[in-house]
C-alpha cells in the first residue's frame, strides 16, 4: 500500500488523541505538514498501537529495531 497524507491524516488525530501510537516505519514525520511542500508523491507507511509497550513488540516483530 501506499498511503498518502490525505489517506492517514484522520486516523493519525485519533490514535494521537486516544494515547495510542502511531509511528512512520520509514522515519518520516508527516505532521506537521510543511507550507509549500508537495504531498502528492510522498507516502507514508505507518506502525499504530495502542500503547508504547506494543509498539516495541511490534517494531521487534518487523525488525524495524
Amino acid at each position: 500500500a501506499t498511503p498518502k497524507i490525505w489517506d492517514i491524516a484522520g486516523a493519525w488525530l485519533l490514535v494521537r488523541e486516544s494515547s495510542g501510537v502511531i509511528e512512520s516505519l520509514d522515519g518520516s514525520v508527516p505532521f506537521p505538514l510543511i507550507s509549500g511542500l508537495n504531498y502528492t508523491r510522498l507516502i507514508f507507511p505507518l506502525l499504530g498501537a495502542p500503547n508504547i509497550k506494543l509498539m516495541e513488540k511490534s517494531r521487534e516483530q518487523i525488525n524495524l529495531n
